[in-house]
């Protein structure tokens, strides 16, 4: 059985409660569940991010661009990604907007 495709996403990578409880998290559930990340790839949280991931997508910090938009969109289908959590106010913008295209 595949175990279940969940990313996650965060604007942010630097030091903060959300960036460690999001850490805490994906160290937690990754022997149950296929964990994709979208942050940034920035100090300290971004590359650990990028090492406990199945895969990573660097985001731009603190900042929403539509053309970001569509290839987080593009990445998410080819990785066939079923569930999606978003920590925090600007990556909600991508996940919100990212509800109109199935997930």
């Amino acid at each position: 059985m595949e175990k279940p495709r969940i990313l996650m996403i965060s604007a942010r990578a630097d030091h903060g409660g959300g960036q460690k409880y999001l850490l805490e998290l994906v160290r937690a559930i990754n022997e149950q569940v296929d964990v994709f990340i979208a942050a940034p790839d920035e100090a300290p949280y971004g590359p650990k991010f990028r090492e406990l991931s199945k895969d990573f997508f660097a985001l731009p910090h603190r900042a929403f661009r539509l053309g970001v938009l569509i290839r987080l969109l593009i990445w998410a289908r080819r990785h066939r990604i079923e569930i999606i959590h978003s920590h925090g106010r600007g990556a909600g913008y991508y996940s919100r907007l990212l509800y109109f295209f199935g997930f």
